[in-house]
């Protein structure tokens, strides 16, 4: 076992968890706000979306040391579901996010396409996690194996 491949996996981890969090915890939260949701959403949106972007970065940069540092094929198949990630969330979350995160909270403008765009964010983040879970699989596997 090796420092770098710990890191990574408690990097995963916590990322995994984070949005396991906001797939699942967070959405009930604000599913019961009612009205108030589409404010609450935009600024999770906000907010997440300033510190994502790093989070993302830390695992993407520690699983490309990993998989250079300790080549193994689950370190291989963690790094390539990491790149469905970030290509999954660079075209079709990213963008999405932002038009949440520009929600007017006194309501005007289309509230059925503003919830369409949320169902849809909804629906890809339940992959992310998925994605980011079987990540922390294949890592944890990895690690077992050195």
């Amino acid at each position: 076992m090796t420092t770098v491949m710990i890191t990574t996996v408690l990097v995963s981890g916590l990322l995994a968890g984070a949005e396991l969090v906001v797939g699942t915890g967070m959405r009930t939260v604000l599913n019961g706000l009612g009205p108030a949701a589409s404010t609450a959403r935009a600024l999770g949106a906000r907010t997440f979306g300033r510190w994502m972007p790093f989070a993302y970065g830390v695992l993407g940069v520690s699983l490309g040391v990993t998989v250079i540092a300790e080549f193994s094929t689950p370190a291989a198949v963690a790094a390539a579901l990491f790149v469905l990630v970030m290509i999954g969330t660079l075209t079709m979350m990213v963008p999405l996010n932002n038009r949440i995160a520009r929600v007017d909270p006194s309501g005007s403008g289309s509230r059925s396409g503003w919830q369409d765009e949320v169902a849809r964010w909804d629906r890809l983040q339940s992959v992310r996690i998925a994605l980011l879970v079987l990540i922390n699989i294949a890592l944890l596997v990895a690690l077992s194996r050195t």
